[in-house]
């Protein structure tokens, strides 16, 4: 091989190499930049419903069920206690949202920054439940986000400053925890989502807890009758009593 051609064969090489480098170097790092970045502050942040006043007074530390009737209106108070333990400069929604309806539409910010350490807190809650029977629930959460729809949504606020919105319907909200991780968030006081950053999703701890609604079918357990029946059988036994007295009476 002349000089002119070894010259070539050792340039060939170098090209290949760098390439090769620049290749892998693309590849390898958004996954090590995501994986240094975007830590997971909140893995010893928690939820827990303590009791509740009205339609919730049967709430306490281990009961979080409430049983009604179809399209019954539940009114009252829900106490909480929330524990943030990330940095104080984070800021930190609290919300509360329903597993049904429009998923947009059904949540409410309940504190717009909560702060660090353990905090309490009183909602005021009045809904209308679904008249299809079935379980249902109200879940409380919070997270590191700017407001409270990008709580809700479970999409984080990196996504929400490049498309200008945040990303509702896609599964992944609040409102559609399965009943298994309802289960672990009323045990716990959270539980892990996969939550929506921008161009991808990562597992992420969720503090929350949740209130499970049953909406029982009206021919099942206890019947129910609407609220004028008492009256009109309490009326009618009375006039039926009177007219029996008077009956006696004439003979």
């Amino acid at each position: 091989m002349t000089g002119d051609g070894i010259r070539v064969w050792k340039r060939s090489c170098i090209a290949v190499v760098v390439f090769a480098a620049l290749t892998a170097s693309i590849l390898l790092l958004p996954a090590n930049t995501t994986a240094l970045v975007f830590d997971d502050p909140l893995t010893t942040s928690s939820v827990k419903i303590r009791s509740g006043t009205g339609s919730f007074s049967a709430l306490s530390d281990h009961a979080k069920l409430v049983t009604v009737k179809p399209g019954a209106t539940l009114s009252g108070t829900i106490r909480l206690d929330t524990f943030n333990g990330m940095d104080p400069g984070f800021v930190a929604p609290l919300i509360w949202t329903r597993s049904w309806d429009a998923h947009y539409a059904g949540f409410e910010t309940l504190n717009p920054w909560i702060g660090t350490g353990t905090r309490e807190h009183t909602a005021d809650v009045s809904f209308t439940v679904p008249t299809a029977p079935g379980t249902y629930y109200l879940i409380f959460a919070f997270n590191a986000e700017y407001n409270g729809s990008q709580v809700a949504s479970l999409t984080n606020w990196r996504y929400y400053d490049t498309h200008g919105a945040v990303s509702w319907g896609d599964s992944k909200d609040v409102a559609d925890l399965s009943s298994s991780k309802i289960a672990e968030i009323q045990a716990n006081g959270r539980t892990t989502v996969n939550y929506q950053f921008d161009g991808w999703s990562q597992e992420w701890t969720l503090p929350a807890d949740a209130v499970t609604i049953v909406v029982a079918e009206n021919n099942s357990g206890d019947a129910w009758f609407p609220d004028w029946v008492p009256i009109a059988f309490t009326v009618t036994a009375i006039a039926f009593a009177v007219a029996i007295l008077m009956i006696r009476r004439s003979l």
